[in-house]
Order: C-alpha cells, then sequence, then structure tokens
C-alpha cells in the first residue's frame, strides 16, 4: 500500500497475483509462522479488543456529526462535512460519499479551488463504491478547472487510484497492462513536480523504485520513513503494507508476514474497516497451514468489507474466502473423524480392558483356590512325613492311595463332562418326544406347557431391563430432556424401579436410529398399530410443532 491509499484506502496489488496465491501451496512456509508467533498473539490480543477502538472511532464521528447538523454557516458546514468525509473515507463509504456531495453542495456559493478540492472528495467516493466510469467522467471535466499545485497533486493521486482499481477489476489483459500503464504515469507525473516532491509521498516512490529494480532502497526508504509515525497513525498501516509488498517481490516472506501483522495492528488501533492487511494475511497463513487463523482473519476481513461498503475490498475477499473455508472446513473434517476414530479406539480399549480385569479377577480366584489346595497337601504330606520314619510301606500306601485319588477325581471330571453332554442330549431328545407324542395324542396340557412363553417372557423381561440399564448409561439426560420437549402435564414419570416405560423405549430406540415401526414392533415384540399408536400419542403431547418432535428426538 502507498500513500495514495492514504486518501483512498485502496490496494495497489494485481488481482491475478492474489490467485497464483491462493492455487499454489507453498511447502517452506511452516518455518517463518513460528518466528512471529510472538507478533501474532499481539495481534490475536489486539483483536480481541477492536470493537472498542471502533467505538471510538464512532465517537468521534458522532461528535463531528452533531457539529455539521449545529452548523449555520455554509463555510462550517463545508469543513464539517469533509472532516466527516475522512473519518468515513476508511470506514463506511456510503457515509463518506454522502459528505461528499454535502461538501459539494455547500462549496457551489465559494465556487473556485474549494469546489474542486469538494468534487475530488466526490469522485474518490465513487472509485471506492466502484462506479469507475463516472469517476473517469468527472476527473476529465475538472481536469481543465485546476489550477494550484495541491489541487494537481490530489488530481494525480486519484487518478492512480483510479486506473490501479481498475486494473484490478480487469479480466482482459489488454486492458490490465493499460490501465497498468495510465496509473504508472499519474504517479510518476506526482512525483515528477519537483525534485523533492517524491520524498512527501515514500510509498509511491518505494513501488516505483521496486519496478525500476531497485527494490532494496525502497525498503530502505520505508524503514526510515515508518520511524516518523505511531502505531495509531494512518500513515503507518500504508507504510508497513508496502513494505510487505516489496518484501512479497523478494520472496522473503517471514518479512511480508510481519509487516502484515504491524500493518493490520495499525488498522485496528486506528478503528478503520476498509483496510487489506488482514485478508492478505489470512492468505499468507492459509499457506503456511494455520487454517484455524486464516479461517478468523479471512471473517474479519469479510466482515470488515461489509461494513465499509467498499467494493473492491468485497470483491477481494470474496475470492479467498471460499478457498479457505473449504479447507478449514476439510480440516475440521479430519479432526472430528480422527476424534471419532479415538473414541472407538478407547471404547475397544477399555472394553479389553474390562475383558483383562475380568481374566484376572478370574485368575485370581483360581490362584486362591490353588493356594488353598497346595497349603492343604502341604498340611497332609508334613503329616505323611511325620509317619515316614514310622512306617515306610505306610507311605507307599499312602502315595498309592492318592496317586489312586488323583486318577479317580480325573475320571469323575471326565465322567461330569460325559455325563452333562450326555444328559443336554437327553433332555433335548426326551423334549422331541414328548412334544410329537403330545401332538400324536392330543395332550393339552402337555403340548401348553412345551409351549408355554414364560420362559421367553422371563428372558425377554431381563433382556429389555438390561437395554434400558444400557441406553441410560450412555444416556443419563435423555428423560430429562425428552420431558422438556413435552407438555407439563403430559411429561412422564417413573414408578419405582422401572428405567423405562414402553413410551419411553420406542423413542430410545429411535434415538438410537431404529426409525422403522416394523423394526420397533419386533424388537418390542408389540403390534405394528400399537406402535404407531404409541408414536401418535407421544407426538401429540410435544409442546413444540408435532412434526418436528421426532427429528428432535434424534438430536437429544
Amino acid at each position: 500500500m502507498c500513500f495514495y491509499t492514504f486518501c483512498l484506502s485502496t490496494n495497489s496489488k494485481p488481482m491475478k497475483y492474489y490467485f497464483l496465491f491462493l492455487i499454489t501451496f507453498v511447502l517452506a512456509l511452516p518455518a517463518y509462522a513460528n518466528k512471529n508467533k510472538p507478533f501474532l498473539n499481539e495481534l490475536d490480543a489486539l483483536i480481541a479488543e477492536r470493537n472498542q477502538y471502533t467505538q471510538v472511532k464512532q465517537k468521534r464521528i458522532n461528535v463531528l456529526t452533531d457539529l455539521h447538523r449545529r452548523s449555520n454557516f455554509d463555510d462550517d458546514r463545508y469543513s464539517s462535512a469533509l472532516r466527516l468525509f475522512s473519518e468515513n473515507l476508511a470506514y463506511n463509504v456510503d457515509s463518506a460519499f454522502f459528505y461528499a456531495q454535502e461538501a459539494v453542495k455547500y462549496s457551489k456559493k465559494a465556487g473556485g479551488e474549494k469546489e474542486i478540492f469538494a468534487k475530488l472528495k466526490l469522485i474518490q467516493s465513487y472509485i471506492l463504491l466502484g462506479i469507475y466510469s463516472e469517476a473517469s467522467i468527472q476527473l476529465t471535466q475538472i481536469r481543465g478547472s485546476i489550477q494550484t499545485e495541491a489541487m494537481l497533486k490530489e488530481y494525480y493521486i486519484i487518478a492512480a487510484v483510479l486506473y490501479q482499481n481498475m486494473q484490478l477489476y480487469s479480466s482482459y489483459s489488454v486492458l490490465s497492462e493499460k490501465y497498468k500503464a495510465l496509473a504508472g504515469e499519474y504517479k510518476d507525473s506526482l512525483l515528477q513536480i519537483n525534485e523533492s516532491e517524491k520524498y512527501n509521498y515514500p510509498t509511491i516512490y518505494a513501488e516505483r523504485l521496486r519496478d525500476k529494480g531497485e527494490t532494496d532502497k525502497g525498503i530502505t526508504l520505508l524503514k526510515k520513513e515508518v520511524k516518523k509515525y505511531t502505531p495509531d497513525d494512518r500513515m503507518f498501516a500504508y507504510i508497513y503494507s508496502t513494505l510487505a509488498d516489496l518484501y512479497k517481490s523478494q520472496g522473503k516472506t517471514e518479512e511480508q508476514t510481519k509487516a502484515l501483522i504491524f500493518s493490520a495492528k495499525s488498522d485496528i488501533l486506528c478503528g478503520v474497516k476498509e483496510n487489506t492487511a488482514l485478508r492478505e494475511l489470512a492468505v499468507l497463513l492459509y499457506q503456511a497451514g494455520q487454517l484455524n487463523r486464516a479461517y478468523r482473519y479471512i471473517r474479519i476481513a469479510l466482515d470488515d468489507a461489509l461494513y465499509s461498503k467498499a467494493k473492491l475490498r468485497s470483491y477481494e475477499v470474496m475470492q479467498i474466502l471460499p478457498i479457505i473455508d473449504k479447507a478449514y472446513s476439510e480440516m475440521a473434517a479430519r479432526k472430528q473423524r480422527f476424534k471419532m476414530l479415538l473414541l472407538s479406539f478407547g471404547a475397544i480399549l477399555t472394553f479389553f480392558l474390562f475383558l483383562l480385569l475380568y481374566f484376572l479377577y478370574r485368575q485370581r480366584n483360581a490362584l486362591k483356590f490353588a493356594n488353598r489346595q497346595v497349603k492343604e497337601k502341604n498340611e497332609e504330606l508334613n503329616k505323611s512325613l511325620k509317619q515316614l520314619d514310622v512306617n515306610h510301606k505306610e507311605l507307599k500306601k499312602l502315595n498309592s492311595q492318592l496317586s489312586k485319588e488323583n486318577e479317580l477325581q480325573e475320571a469323575h471330571i471326565i465322567k461330569y463332562l460325559k455325563l452333562s453332554y450326555s444328559y443336554i442330549c437327553k433332555i433335548n431328545n426326551y423334549r422331541t418326544f414328548l412334544h410329537k407324542k403330545a401332538i400324536k395324542v392330543s395332550k393339552e396340557e402337555l403340548i401348553k406347557t412345551l409351549k408355554s412363553d414364560e420362559f421367553i417372557e422371563t428372558e425377554l423381561s431381563e433382556f429389555y431391563h438390561e437395554f434400558d440399564f444400557a441406553f441410560l448409561s450412555l444416556h443419563p439426560d435423555f428423560i430429562s430432556k425428552f420431558n422438556a420437549l413435552l407438555k407439563e402435564n403430559e411429561r412422564y414419570s417413573l414408578k419405582e424401579n422401572e428405567l423405562l416405560n414402553p413410551e419411553l423405549r420406542i423413542f430410545a430406540l429411535i434415538r438410537l436410529g431404529i426409525n422403522d415401526s416394523n423394526q420397533i414392533a419386533d424388537f418390542l415384540r408389540y403390534s405394528l398399530t400399537t406402535i404407531y399408536n404409541y408414536r401418535t400419542r407421544v407426538r401429540n403431547k410435544s409442546k413444540i410443532p408435532r412434526e418436528q418432535f421426532e427429528d428432535r428426538v434424534k438430536t437429544l
């Protein structure tokens, strides 16, 4: 950014370079981000307080607006209109345009230089609003009326800005080069008014030095010039923005980033909305892989552009925002997938941990049992050893008996296993036999017993209890949130020792993603009609639109 942007708060960078930035990933960028991390942290802290500086700016505008309204003389209204134009130029272009019109209106009696100056300010507004054709026509109309050197300087600045912006909007290379050349001619004309004039416009002079291949000389000039200003001075931001542009032409990304940070901080301190540094910084951070900051900065840049109503700023941001937004969304999706993977892994790990604890518990009990057995055997062995000296033959007899007992124990175990298996087979065969026989001889009582659902109902009752317990373990606040969707007099109160009732169990299944009534009916062993009735009855109790009720339950 250069000095003519001090008047129009506009950018001097060709849009085609921007597009090149957006489609090219720079793999070597992450290193500079760490070096500039302290400056980025300072910028973040300042962004958090940006509303305070905006309020200061707005209060100042309010005071000037009140002064303008209370002025009784055209000269006073002219002066206050110009001050309000200046305050709003980088803040709200619509307001700046209004006060430029006011200045033109109150300058007509005085005429001469005042009227020309006011018309130049109006042209500045046209440029920021993107009305380039009208700006070009009016510049041409007033060219012959400019008599003083001061007005000529103002004219050259505005003309340079006009063609610079027309270059940025132009999609044809021939026209783009034409506008670029015209902008350069007006800059040179401004610098050539007299030899020392170039130092009064350091940012323009530095840019022209860059165009001539003398970028280092331009950087040295701007580093010296910026020391004259403080961060709450608008020129501070413009100089650092131009420095960033010069560093960019040299490929010095770290220095470019640092300069943009300083420029952005100055923009915030001055409470302006029509700015460029934060947007350009978002692009660099996006290329460096710092998507969180890049996304946050570009959203703030968009808010500022929309607030200021500067057409070029909104256009530039909207070229960048979709790309950063897409990358940010993809990053968020990757994080979500990774989080779900971690949760799944944690669940699996927890499951295996419980299995391991259960196994260790079983092993511990087995070890205790084995220790008791060993202790008992040791006691028996000690008794046997005491008898060793008394009767060796008795010891052999005891050892023989012990061996037989071990063999007998093994035989009993084998026999038990065989009997258990045989018993299972016999029970099955016997049940089959009785069932067939009962059918043949029509023994209703036997058939009734064999077909009884008592066992199944008992098992289902226990199963539903376990389901209720598991579901409420996953969603402990389900009942309270579910009741919150119902009318106060229709809410459910559970009986003692009751976890879920049938209606709550149906919507628990819906919460788990089982929405089909047939599946719910099969699961709960109800008829399809019963399920429909339950669902309809509960929806009718809803305090929200009944057609939205089940969708809300799915999100509890």
